[in-house]
């Protein structure tokens, strides 16, 4: 059991997944992970899936040790939610008394897991909501999420802490930029709309699509280009439907498993759609502000803060459609400024170096209070 009194600070976080996939939170969590060993912070991984490029330590889950990887730490925070480290280590750190923390990060709202099918439910009665609601503190990356959270009272405290990134180790846009990966678009996309993120429905890939297609000849010379991994079928649906439609020569498939790829993409977009239609990790949105690229992104997929530096959309296709329009009059020159206050605006808010803090001193209140304290919280607070 850990020490009250013990000098450092251990703490156990767990993740799903450490790969590097388009939008995956690994990316923008190894600055938190690294910012926080540099702080003195004891930091251990626990993961069900290791990163074939991460240089971060981490264990595999093992349902057999949870317990002896509790043995000494002061508070757990599982990234993520509905996979198995996470329930497993939760349900153990509950019956040990160690606080536990959840970012929930889409994973908690109506379709973040599994839908509201007869198994979500059936996961609900057999303990999942319990292991949820009796956590220290539930995360939501913005206001949205939180309010979202609040109203459905998954947990008596909701805090809000945006994911960030270390912005320098982007580069910033550059007109000039071509790569390998870009020249496999066909020499008439001079303007290209990125979706960087897995291929689902929840990334609002088709109200884009149907919200493009309904300005006409305004958006003639863009391309779209969906570079992410595919989940489930829907690639081949969405391939399928824009067959039929006849927008094959205007849509691109392709794969950013890697961040080098993903930056490469983001060099040569003239505009990241972050069309969230509900909570998700919203790192490519958080990408393309480090590397100056102009945003189109729904209330589900922006930090806060950031209105007049992005283009901010509600989660439905008229919303889209008239953000789109609204970008599409701006000149390059205006464009190119908007990218660069962004960028300069999620420095002071958005930089591991300013935003770590921020997750120390939930941390350090956490461990002190302890669970029982956190459970007296009523419903909707905030710290």
């Amino acid at each position: 059991m850990y020490n009250p009194t013990d000098m450092v600070m251990r703490v156990l976080h767990v993740i799903q997944s450490l790969q590097s996939d388009a939008n995956a939170p690994a990316i923008a969590l190894s600055g938190l992970w690294f910012s926080l060993r540099r702080d003195g912070v004891d930091l251990r991984i626990l993961t069900d899936e290791p990163g074939t490029e991460s240089a971060l330590e981490s264990a595999i889950f093992d349902p057999d040790t949870v317990a002896a990887q509790l043995s000494d730490v002061a508070l757990v925070h599982i990234h993520g939610w509905r996979f198995q480290a996470a329930r497993a280590v939760a349900a153990a750190a509950r019956q040990r008394k160690v606080p536990y923390i959840i970012s929930a990060m889409g994973a908690l709202s109506v379709d973040g897991g599994n839908g509201n099918g007869w198994r979500s439910k059936l996961r609900g009665w057999l303990g999942g909501n319990t292991l949820v609601r009796n956590a220290a503190a539930v995360i939501a990356l913005n206001q949205a999420e939180a309010d979202d959270l609040r109203h459905r009272s998954v947990n008596p405290r909701v805090e809000i802490l945006p994911l960030g990134l270390d912005l320098d180790e982007y580069p910033m846009r550059s007109a000039a930029a071509t790569t390998e990966i870009t020249q496999t678009l066909s020499p008439d996309a001079s303007r290209v709309l990125l979706v960087l993120a897995p291929v689902e429905p929840k990334y609002g890939g088709v109200p884009l699509l149907k919200a493009l297609a309904e300005l006409g000849t305004d958006a003639d010379g863009w391309k779209v280009v969906f570079a992410g991994p595919q989940v489930g079928d829907w690639r081949k649906m969405l391939e399928a439907a824009i067959q039929r439609k006849g927008g094959a020569d205007r849509v691109h498939f392709t794969a950013a498993a890697d961040a080098s790829t993903q930056i490469a993409w983001l060099q040569r977009a003239s505009l990241l759609a972050a069309c969230h239609l509900t909570p998700a990790p919203n790192v490519s949105f958080l990408q393309a502000l480090a590397c100056s690229v102009p945003i189109l992104a729904t209330k589900f997929a922006a930090p806060d803060g950031l209105n007049n530096v992005v283009e901010l959309v509600e989660p439905n296709r008229s919303s889209i459609r008239e953000g789109l329009r609204t970008f599409l009059k701006r000149n390059d020159r205006e464009s190119r400024e908007l990218g660069g206050r962004s960028r300069e605006r999620a420095r002071s808010s958005l930089d591991w170096s300013t935003l770590t803090a921020r997750y120390l001193n939930l941390y350090e209140r956490l461990i002190n209070r302890g669970d029982a304290a956190m459970m007296s919280v009523p419903t909707g607070a905030t710290a």
